[in-house]
């Protein structure tokens, strides 16, 4: 990122914590070590790549403009739905980039080297991915990956990934889970895995 950094008239489109924290455990995968590439590609998603852009230059006409990841988002200014006589500024991504909505929520602040427009979501390129071994693994379940291996199953969490958005349920014993049980004992018995 070092090209935002030295860059003059940048547009950032800046995802607030909640944003952030209502992808729930995606989020806690994408703060793994080995998930930079991902998260690297998600905050190259929010950098337009056409000069500044401020919210007075957002018509109801859809306007699209390139961004750092070689996608395309679209802007436009929309009747609020919630208070029709109230306009938003809407972003939707294109499918490279993720097809998600974004709102708009502080326009135009300023920083050194161009604009900043905080939105209320994120939106998540098509190709980032999360294996369930990935999402255990954000979600503390390490020992319980280490019996899920021992059993064989392992390829079954590197092979699936779950979309975006869809009802999983699953529980995840955390480390701390199995601090009370005897797992030495457990991972060093045949019969009792």
């Amino acid at each position: 990122l070092r090209h935002v950094q030295s860059s003059k008239n940048m547009t950032l489109f800046v995802p607030t914590q909640a944003a952030f924290d209502s992808l729930g455990l995606v989020y806690d995968a994408m703060k793994l070590p080995n998930a930079a590439e991902k998260l690297l590609r998600v905050v190259k998603g929010t950098i337009a790549v056409d000069g500044m852009l401020y919210s007075d230059m957002i018509t109801s006409k859809p306007y699209k403009v390139p961004t750092l990841n070689g996608g395309t988002i679209t802007l436009e200014r929309i009747k609020d739905p919630n208070n029709p006589d109230q306009e938003q500024l809407r972003i939707r991504g294109d499918s490279s980039i993720g097809a998600n909505n974004a709102t708009i929520v502080s326009p135009d602040l300023p920083i050194r080297n161009g604009v900043v427009h905080r939105v209320d979501n994120i939106i998540v390129p098509s190709d980032v991915q999360f294996t369930l071994r990935e999402l255990f693994q954000a979600a503390g379940g390490n020992t319980f990956l280490r019996a899920i291996d021992r059993l064989g199953l392992g390829s079954l969490l590197d092979s699936h990934t779950p979309s975006m958005g869809r009802g999983y349920t699953f529980f995840v014993p955390s480390d701390e889970a199995f601090v009370e049980f005897n797992d030495t004992l457990l991972f060093s018995d045949e019969m009792r895995m």
